[in-house]
């Protein structure tokens, strides 16, 4: 599909799937980030799965210090739209400086987590 600034799109990799990211233009700088839902030996061979949501459909946390677009997963009692085959959290946290976030993550979780800045 076609996304602007701010959509989201979710894959599951199944059966039969063949993916190439092919940029609309290359005029114009892409931002992006990638993430891994792998469904596991025993769902290799699932229907493959399609999910796409525009910026105004994805729930956000705010307050005075944390603001949390919440795409999978649930924090602060929002939950995101994606239905993932593996339990997951992908949250874009925007933080003020000097404040402290601690958040739980399951020690049985593969975690990847990406500082843009400070």
């Amino acid at each position: 599909g076609a996304l602007g600034p701010g959509d989201c799109q979710w894959m599951t990799a199944g059966k039969g799937i063949v993916h190439a990211e092919i940029p609309s233009s290359f005029d114009v700088p892409a931002n992006g980030v990638l993430a891994v839902d792998k469904p596991g030996k025993k769902n290799k061979y699932c229907q493959p799965g399609y999910q796409e949501f525009k910026a105004d459909k994805i729930p956000e946390y705010k307050d005075d210090k944390i603001h949390a677009k919440v795409i999978a997963g649930e924090v602060f009692g929002v939950k995101g739209p994606v239905q993932a085959r593996t339990k997951a959290y992908f949250i874009d946290f925007r933080i003020k400086q000097g404040v402290e976030y601690e958040h739980v993550i399951p020690r049985e979780w593969n975690t990847l987590i990406v500082c843009y800045r400070g």
